[in-house]
């Protein structure tokens, strides 16, 4: 009996010590936070990726590390995986170290002990490049509306100068026809002339 516990015992080890390098190694950012949404532990992705220590982030609340307009909202998203939901989608933007910016989709489950939720289990993965993409996007698309405001008013401009322009050569044909019909020496072809 103590040996097949004792052999148990060793395969319930070996499996956690798989599940650990596994978390530790993945490239998505996962965490758990206590029933204070303090970091209980955290993997080797969002230590590179906030440019923290493990040390430095495990006991600190994750509010802290997420960008001042994103913490109410955050907020009430953490208060309701702590009530059991889970949260499937949800972006938010963190800040590293040195206060850059860093979007992420979030996932979240509670765990769940004797019927009461304990901690919170998630996953980040990292979306900066898409956001950043789509901010250029928008960028683009709005310089390219103001260029065809631009070109709109060009076709103005040079409808309004044909107009203008055809005015003026009537205005100019018909001082012509009144020089023909003044005769010369009459003080009206001075007017006329200039």
């Amino acid at each position: 009996v103590n040996r097949n516990l004792d052999e148990q015992r060793i395969a319930l080890e070996r499996s956690e010590s798989q599940w650990r390098a596994y978390i530790e190694n993945a490239s998505d950012f996962l965490f758990g936070l206590d029933d204070l949404s303090r970091f209980k532990w955290v993997n080797r992705a969002v230590c590179e990726k906030l440019d923290y220590l493990s040390s430095e982030l495990v006991g600190r609340s994750v509010l802290e590390i997420l960008a001042p307009e994103t913490r109410d909202v955050a907020s009430d998203q953490l208060r309701r995986i702590m009530a059991g939901q889970s949260i499937d989608q949800m972006e938010f933007e963190a800040r590293t170290r040195d206060g850059q910016s860093v979007f992420f989709d979030l996932r979240a489950r509670a765990q769940v002990e004797d019927g009461v939720v304990t901690s919170t289990c998630h996953i980040w993965r990292g979306i900066t490049s898409r956001v950043q993409s789509y901010a250029e996007l928008r960028l683009l698309e709005l310089r390219a509306h103001q260029i065809q405001k631009l070109e709109s008013l060009g076709v103005l401009a040079g409808g309004i100068a044909h107009d203008f322009n055809n005015l003026l050569m009537t205005i100019l044909g018909n001082i012509d026809l009144a020089m023909q019909d003044v005769p010369p020496g009459h003080p009206a072809q001075e007017y006329l002339r200039h």
